[in-house]
């Protein structure tokens, strides 16, 4: 007997996006790295382009992502990809506010780019998993939306409210640790599949 059909999850896609949309920072980086240039003031532009080159190759990872999805389940992918992103945010600014050379602060930048992509690939399957499949083309255009919008978000907040690097990566760390718990304590929202939560 076919199964009954799956309504239209609303409310876990507007989650996604708004999660979504608070990591992709990497998209606002022109709109931010000024403030980086004012706390490494002998850095060129070729060192800012180094850095972003880092976290840009940190935020295409995604096979990390996928992996853990696949063999450690959802709650794995979110937990690590939370924890690389808030210690890689914790660590970037440490090395910017000591004065690091630009390859260690993009490094760590790497390591904050890796957690972001992490969590957009659970992000990501989730939505693979958990939404029906006569709207998972829709559903999918939606995730790459919420995560590129991050940057009109990011460019325009800081355009309104001028803060300092240092509250710029709390403020950015605060909403994906927030945005993390949701998840972990809602679950997956949905009655399909809820054994992607857990490993095989």
């Amino acid at each position: 007997m076919a199964e009954p059909s799956q309504g239209f999850p609303v409310l876990r896609l507007l989650f996604h996006v708004a999660f979504l949309a608070t990591l992709g920072s990497v998209y606002g980086y022109s709109a931010w790295s000024d403030k980086l240039l004012a706390a490494q003031p002998s850095w060129t532009q070729k060192d800012l382009g180094l850095v972003f080159s880092l976290g840009i190759f940190g935020a295409f990872t995604t096979p990390v992502g996928g992996f853990l999805y696949d063999n450690a389940g959802a709650n794995m992918t979110y937990l690590v990809g939370c924890v690389l992103t808030l210690g890689g945010w914790a660590s970037f600014l440490y090395a910017v506010e000591h004065q690091w050379s630009p390859l260690a602060c993009g490094l760590l930048y790497y390591l904050e780019e890796q957690g972001s992509s992490t969590l957009y690939m659970g992000i990501a399957l989730d939505t693979l998993v958990h939404f029906p499949g006569e709207s998972i083309s829709f559903s999918m255009g939606m995730v790459a939306l919420g995560y590129s919008m991050s940057s009109v978000i990011l460019a325009t907040f800081l355009k309104l409210v001028p803060l300092s690097l240092a509250s710029c990566v709390k403020g950015i760390s605060l909403l994906i640790l927030t945005c993390t718990v949701i998840r972990l304590a809602v679950g997956p929202l949905s009655a399909a599949r809820k054994d992607r939560d857990e490993p095989r």
